[in-house]
């Protein structure tokens, strides 16, 4: 078998790069490409140093852009990834310990740029200026299938459960206290997890008419976004569920299962609202939405400005590495 996959790679190689010829820049664009949580060195690092030197032995020029890193942990994994980089023409990390856990001692002079999905060209809503006494302020609820035995690479059942118990709650509670649940996925994963927090309500009592509510698909960025800006709060557990609840310019707060989305919170003054998915405890959750909505005006205000000066930053960086395109 092995010798069987190794043909396999030296066939892909060869096709790949007739195929690279014919491109004039290759951009490996941000998310958690530096990572060897999942597939070890051969997943992630020997992927990247695999399509970076095909590129470059092509003579195809290669950039990364606001490429986010960690978990990263083997040295083959830094060893790959650094060969990898070697041949890059521009490099940017979505954040300052990205670039420290990457490149500690400035080697490949790559800059920090914000997340790219920061990025995004659609129509950012106003938000409402008032509201009705009766109003039930939405805060939507993005699950993540973390410690998920079908999914992710820690397979925890008892973590797991715990954390879909404590969203479980966490809902019952939003609406016996005047707020609007809503739940959300951001990868198609994270499906099995609102279903798993669905049956959990179902089995609490809660009637059909009420869980049928909670969830509905987002099969187009168009309609996560519309979805997303229709809202009054986010509580995301996967990082770009954190960065689109930001760019949304809404109250967010993080159910942090790694430093990415604390980090990123605290770049935007909402370090109080980043918690530990582990030891957040639901009544934490609760007075995080009621701190959240009491000052949910402010804080909007503080969000859209950041994410003003983001999209500025981006901006350059685009102008940076299109200067790479051939004349």
């Amino acid at each position: 078998r092995a010798l069987v996959a190794f043909f396999r790679e030296c066939r892909f190689l060869w096709v790949s790069r007739r195929r690279v010829k014919s491109l004039d820049l290759l951009v490996v664009t941000g998310s958690n490409q530096f990572l060897d949580n999942f597939g070890g060195p051969w997943g992630f690092p020997y992927t990247l140093r695999k399509w970076t030197w095909l590129a470059w032995s092509a003579g195809v020029p290669v950039a990364y852009a606001s490429v986010g890193a960690g978990p990263l942990d083997e040295k083959a994994s830094f060893r790959l990834i650094h060969l990898a980089l070697r041949k890059a023409k521009f490099l940017s990390f979505r954040d300052e310990p990205s670039r420290t856990l990457v490149d500690p001692d400035g080697r490949f002079k790559g800059k920090v740029f914000p997340d790219i999905a920061f990025a995004i060209d659609y129509p950012i809503q106003a938000q409402a200026p008032s509201y009705s006494d009766d109003y039930k302020p939405i805060v939507a609820i993005n699950a993540m299938a973390v410690y998920d035995a079908r999914y992710w690479y820690i397979k925890d059942p008892v973590r797991y459960q715990a954390y879909v118990e404590k969203l479980t709650q966490f809902v019952q509670d939003l609406d016996a206290r005047g707020y609007r649940p809503m739940l959300f996925a951001t990868q198609v994963k994270d499906r099995n997890v609102i279903k798993d927090i669905l049956d959990g309500l179902r089995g609490a009592g809660c009637g059909e008419d009420f869980v049928s509510t909670l969830y509905h698909e987002h099969n187009t960025v168009d309609d996560m976004l519309s979805f997303l800006q229709s809202t009054d709060i986010v509580v995301p557990t996967r990082f770009h569920g954190t960065v689109l609840g930001l760019w949304a310019g809404k109250p967010t707060i993080g159910i942090c299962y790694y430093r990415k989305a604390a980090d990123l919170l605290g770049e935007f003054g909402q370090e109080r609202f980043a918690f530990d998915i582990d030891s957040v405890t639901v009544d934490k959750l609760n007075s995080a939405v009621d701190d959240a909505w009491s000052d949910h005006a402010a804080i909007a205000e503080r969000i859209e400005q950041q994410v003003v000066e983001y999209r500025k930053d981006l901006a350059n960086q685009f102008t940076e590495f299109v200067a790479l395109l051939p004349n």
